[in-house]
């Protein structure tokens, strides 16, 4: 009788243990499915704001590259302070007007149409 009710006894909690295991391993995989959903949408943020701070690296490459290259333009459509202070219009017999830029250091008449 003594063995009986401690084999009964042993039997309940050896089930209560079983179904104890179950509850935690369900448990467990709930929390690590959320995680794994967790880590894979931080990967997809650090992915998107890699790919936008390197779109954003080339936007402002191409906008310094574009600047520096009108910077240039413009240094070389502008004039200098010397050829400002020699530069006089003179009008042709036929009515067209040129540009006169006289060199300082030659004393020569340098015509451009």
């Amino acid at each position: 009788m003594l063995d009986e009710s401690c084999t009964v006894w042993l039997e309940k909690c050896v089930e209560a243990k079983e179904e104890l295991e179950a509850d935690l391993y369900n448990r467990f995989i709930l929390v690590l499915n959320e995680k794994k959903a967790k880590i894979r949408n931080l990967q997809k943020l650090l992915n998107e704001a890699k790919e936008s701070a390197a779109d954003a690296k080339c936007t402002r490459d191409s906008a310094a590259s574009s600047q520096m290259d009108t910077g240039r333009e413009n240094d070389y459509d502008g004039t200098t302070d010397e050829e400002s202070e020699n530069l006089t219009w003179a009008s042709l017999p036929s009515g067209k007007t040129e540009y006169i830029i006289f060199g300082e250091y030659r004393g020569q008449a340098n015509h451009f149409m």
